[in-house]
């Protein structure tokens, strides 16, 4: 009985700290927006190519040039009539993509 009750508890614990995990990481790409997609172009790069920092900073500079534009071009074509603030969209893409790369993360350090 003890055992599983510290097991739950654990468990617990360990939902309340992705919670807030989330919800920290969720809030900084909100409050950043554009920087929100330049913060994913490193993290693109690295799950894509999984190489030295050296051939990195290219490859994250050429990513991070292309996000932004993109992003706004896709603003622009959702609503032809009106334009979306390309932070709400970029908040959007970034908090996905981190909450993505967060259980990846946590599937990877799971026992």
């Amino acid at each position: 009985g003890a055992s599983l009750l510290s097991r739950c508890a654990v468990s617990l614990i360990r939902w309340i700290c992705l919670g807030c995990g989330v919800l920290l990481a969720g809030s900084a790409t909100a409050a950043v927006g554009v920087v929100g997609c330049r913060l994913m172009a490193p993290n693109l790069v690295r799950l894509a190519l999984q190489t030295h920092h050296r051939t990195m900073i290219p490859f994250t500079v050429c990513i991070g040039a292309i996000l932004v534009p993109l992003a706004d071009l896709t603003s622009r074509c959702i609503a032809p009539g009106r334009e979306i603030p390309i932070g709400i969209l970029t908040s959007l893409a970034g908090s996905g993509f981190f909450l993505l790369l967060l259980k990846k993360t946590l599937s990877k350090y799971r026992n």
